[in-house]
């Protein structure tokens, strides 16, 4: 039973007793589900973060690999200096006295992602697994004008959508509107929540606190991150922490964002949930994924789906 008092996904995480929270779409992702991860840590639960990662994680020594495409990065983790966010959070985590072991995929296709995915999952012996999506373009079902950046939010939740054995599969969005810069239209995004609550598949919204300590520490982390990396900020997470101080309009936080106009607000903070499995559902290509090896595979799929298509279906304003 569902409560006013609680979100639904709350509710389902904290039903759980080990958990991984894993970034969706690369790149800084993992950041994304950082608040999450922090309250259930504080709530007594066992939680695990791992990302998808745009590092070349094949250059690296051979004592991270856990197991086959599953490479477990701590902050003393040798390799190059430069992009390297998973390593990045684990030096911010020790910095703060938390566990500090960040687990890595490298970005390959959906059937090499599910097995990485079973062999962590058997590893640490999770019983939830919550996908998190920095933006919100992992709810577009393909038929939409415009799709954002699919690839490896498409191959993760393939991946996962596939792990029966896991009792309990969640996604999460943070950074409404972020994904503009894409092409994604976000009136769609709400019709496509609506769709997924239809089906039983919709598990809430909620927004960070500003004066919680998961959002005094996630600000801190997405600061530290920054200045690992100044420049190649994360717009994702800059944008919603911009808007979780307050900050409103064209916020310029990076060059990154180019000359377009950026519309930081409230909403940015918000977390939309879903089931892995209502998300699958909705989703008109997730079968023609299946036996891919490699992320170019996905593109190419994803391409033929679109060209299939008799029509997509246009942007639509706001009536508000």
């Amino acid at each position: 039973m569902t409560s006013l008092l609680q979100p639904p996904l709350i509710t389902r995480l904290l039903a759980a007793e080990r958990i991984l929270v894993a970034g969706a779409g690369g790149g800084f992702d993992v950041y994304a589900g950082l608040p999450i991860a922090l309250a259930l840590r504080a709530a007594g639960k066992e939680v695990h973060l791992a990302n998808l990662s745009f590092t070349h994680l094949y250059g690296l020594p051979g004592e991270v690999w856990q197991e086959p495409d599953v490479a477990r990065i701590e902050p003393d983790t040798a390799a190059p200096e430069g992009y390297f966010p998973e390593r990045t959070l684990a030096r911010w985590l020790r910095l703060h006295g938390m566990p500090d072991t960040v687990w890595a995929f490298p970005t390959v296709g959906v059937r090499l992602l599910r097995e990485a995915y079973r062999r962590l999952v058997a590893h640490l012996g999770v019983d939830a697994v919550l996908l998190v999506d920095g933006g919100t373009d992992i709810l577009m079902r393909g038929d939409e004008a415009g799709l954002g950046t699919p690839e490896e939010d498409m191959a993760s939740l393939a991946a996962v959508a596939g792990l029966a054995e896991v009792p309990e599969r969640l996604v999460a969005c943070l950074g409404f509107g972020i994904d503009a810069h894409h092409g994604v239209n976000h009136a769609l995004v709400l019709e496509n929540l609506a769709a997924i609550d239809r089906a039983g598949g919709y598990l809430g919204a909620f927004s960070i606190p500003r004066g919680s300590r998961e959002g005094a520490l996630y600000l801190d982390a997405v600061e530290h991150a920054r200045a690992a990396f100044p420049q190649h900020p994360s717009i994702v997470n800059g944008s919603v922490a911009a808007a979780l101080r307050g900050e409103f309009g064209d916020v310029r936080f990076t060059e990154r964002t180019g000359n377009g106009e950026l519309f930081v607000n409230p909403l940015m903070t918000l977390y939309f949930g879903v089931t892995v499995e209502a998300l699958a559902a909705e989703n008109r290509y997730l079968d023609r994924l299946e036996h891919t090896v490699l992320t170019r595979q996905i593109s190419t799929l994803i391409e033929e789906f679109r060209d299939e298509l008799p029509r997509q279906r246009p942007p639509r304003q706001f009536p508000h």
